[in-house]
């Protein structure tokens, strides 16, 4: 397991980012922040597709953003990764099993340069490049004659 921490500058809110996390990883940050089980299971399972949910005072949700394009396969797994998010008003704290550059671009480029305040404004963040990630695939994809008609209202 790789675990990352870092303090949003001028707050007291938390970032704990766990990559490749263990059961016992799991079981101790569920255990200090008070998450739900049935959401980490969620977040553990590779199957489950992008959702939200509120908890108690704990907002979740798991997006997915695209693989590389190169990496072709039909599964959903193979096409794109899950990122689980966590957050409250003290902290955030993201689970993904594979590496993922954009996280540590948000922390490098953001957080640490105190660009964002909020857990909430980090989960926006995630959201917003994961969907990005399938922004240019899609374009490549659609014919140019619809590309071409496309009207701004």
């Amino acid at each position: 397991m790789a675990l990352s921490t870092c303090q949003i500058k001028g707050t007291d809110i938390t970032w704990i980012d766990i990559y490749d996390p263990s059961d016992e990883d799991i079981e101790t940050v569920s255990s200090r922040y008070s998450l739900n089980s049935y959401t980490l299971l969620d977040s553990l399972d590779p199957d489950h597709l992008p959702k939200y949910e509120e908890h108690n005072d704990t907002h979740f949700l798991i997006i997915r953003l695209l693989h590389d394009e190169s990496q072709k396969l039909p599964t959903i797994q193979s096409l794109s990764s899950k990122i689980a998010v966590f957050f409250t008003d003290k902290f955030i704290i993201t689970i993904h099993r594979c590496a993922q550059p954009m996280i540590q671009s948000i922390m490098d480029n953001l957080v640490n340069k105190g660009k964002i305040k909020s857990a909430s404004g980090i989960a926006i963040h995630i959201v917003g490049d994961a969907l990005r990630s399938f922004e240019e695939p899609a374009i490549n994809f659609l014919p140019i004659s619809i590309l071409t008609n496309l009207h701004c209202f």
